[in-house]
């Protein structure tokens, strides 16, 4: 027994301090489940199961066509030219000079009174009352027509500026938002208009090379024709107004009257203009929408 027990005791400090098995290694002691691999617990591995890594060389080729700039594609989708639109716009500014001759009518009428007047030709009280009433609501007349024609330009050039922002690449000089701003915020609408509306007239015109930027296409005469009238017409109109209010003279309302009478002259080259170039970019978008139009349809195969 003391040989036993000495014999014990030198295996247990060749072994080592005995500790009790976790419940991991208790676990994974245990063999998965399910049949045992082919050819026993002991069977070398497969093949397959202990193949070497691939050595095939990792694919890191460039993209072709290296160094070749990505298309740049239109920022919106052909849609169809909003011919309402420009209808309604050209319609209204049409009335805005037919309300601007009828006050250039009325202050003719009140011309004609106080020249009388000078002359010692009699004019009843009622007459100028009469006359101060017709002026007065004409002008006013001409005032709300030019707000509501004012509205419906916008419209038309909004719809405009979208639809030709899908038929170019090149970058336009103002957003889509001064197809509204343009028109109403001070100092900037004596030539951004111009600018918005030109830009829109080179996207949009069949015949420039969508690799021509807008700015370096040249428009037709019509568009710098159309803005140079509306601006002479509004300041003849202005300095009209100013010489009526500070002067109470038969000749201070007579030199009113001329140059009104030839701001609305001028204001007709201005309109016929205008409704020229929305005539014409409405002609473009069309044809622009039903070539995309025309484009994207499959072409038919021929039966065998």
């Amino acid at each position: 027994m003391a040989r036993f027990a000495a014999r014990a005791a030198s295996s247990v400090d060749t072994v080592g301090p005995s500790r009790t098995p976790s419940l991991n290694e208790g676990i994974m002691s245990y063999p998965p489940a399910g049949p045992p691999p082919a050819g026993g617990p002991f069977a070398p591995p497969s093949p397959t199961s202990a193949a070497p890594p691939s050595t095939a060389p990792t694919s890191t080729a460039p993209p072709p066509y290296p160094g070749f700039p990505v298309p740049v594609q239109p920022s919106a989708q052909p849609r169809p030219a909003g011919v309402w639109q420009a209808i309604l716009a050209s319609a209204s500014v049409v009335i805005v000079v037919i309300a601007h001759f009828w006050e250039v009518s009325r202050l003719s009428h009140q011309s004609a009174l106080l020249q009388d007047l000078e002359a010692g030709n009699r004019v009843t009280l009622a007459e100028a009352r009469v006359s101060d009433s017709a002026l007065n609501h004409s002008v006013v007349l001409q005032m709300a027509v030019t707000v509501i024609a004012l509205v419906f330009v916008i419209v038309w050039a909004y719809h405009a500026r979208g639809n030709a922002a899908a038929y170019t690449t090149s970058p336009f000089r103002r957003s889509k938002g001064w197809a509204i701003g343009a028109w109403i915020c001070p100092i900037v609408n004596l030539w951004f208009p111009f600018q918005v509306v030109k830009d829109i007239w080179a996207a949009s015109d069949t015949d420039r090379p969508d690799s021509t930027p807008l700015r370096a296409w040249t428009v037709t005469a019509i568009v710098p024709l159309w803005w140079t009238c509306l601006l002479g017409s509004s300041i003849l109109q202005r300095i009209s107004d100013s010489v009526y209010n500070n002067g109470a003279t038969a000749s201070s309302v007579h030199t009113s009257l001329v140059l009104d009478f030839a701001s609305a002259a001028i204001h007709i080259a201005a309109a016929i203009s205008f409704v020229l170039v929305v005539a014409a970019i409405t002609r473009f978008q069309t044809q622009r929408y039903e070539q995309s139009v025309a484009a994207a349809q499959p072409t038919a195969q021929p039966v065998a």
